[in-house]
């Protein structure tokens, strides 16, 4: 009996904590609630379209911080939370190369004032990546649709993703 009550008490707990975490915790008059409807409305439309890659209507759920470089013509189809502390990454689809990918994001990311870290700055095959020495931003290649098994560092048409350590980026 006492192993059947702590099992009840597990699941009360569980789902109890399932239906909290929908919840996010503000405490906005009921206009915003109103608008706070619609614009969950619109993210969850632009999920559902976050794989048609070139819908460029996506809306993330944090803007892209001003001044961060994109890709030329890259399109915006999706983002999430990405690991530590607050950092966070955005998906991009693009017609550049690796090589093209991480030669722009070298220029930029120098031309904001950050040192490379060279080690983790390269194209080779089907990976790139291009790493700033603090890691405050990194970009890093993602499966695109359309490739070939013979993929390489100069293949057009490749996406990528973003993480930028969203404090390392304010506190430049």
């Amino acid at each position: 009996m006492k192993k059947f009550v702590i099992l009840f008490a597990t699941f009360i707990l569980i789902f109890a904590l399932t239906a909290c975490s929908s919840d996010d915790g503000s405490n906005e008059s009921d206009d915003s609630n109103v608008n706070n409807s619609s614009e969950m409305e619109s993210e969850t439309e632009a999920e559902d379209s976050s794989s048609e890659v070139g819908d460029d209507n996506y809306v993330p759920e944090i803007a892209v911080p001003d001044g961060l470089p994109v890709y030329p013509d890259a399109i915006l189809y999706n983002d999430l939370i990405s690991y530590g502390d607050n950092s966070w990454q955005w998906f991009y689809a693009t017609t550049g190369s690796g090589n093209d990918i991480v030669e722009f994001f070298r220029t930029e990311f120098q031309n904001l004032g950050f040192a490379i870290d060279e080690e983790y700055t390269f194209a080779q095959r089907e990976e790139f990546f291009a790493t700033t020495a603090d890691s405050v931003i990194s970009v890093y290649w993602l499966d695109s649709d359309n490739l070939t098994d013979d993929v390489n560092e100069d293949t057009p048409e490749r996406h990528y993703g973003i993480i930028v350590d969203l404090d390392g980026w304010n506190d430049r």
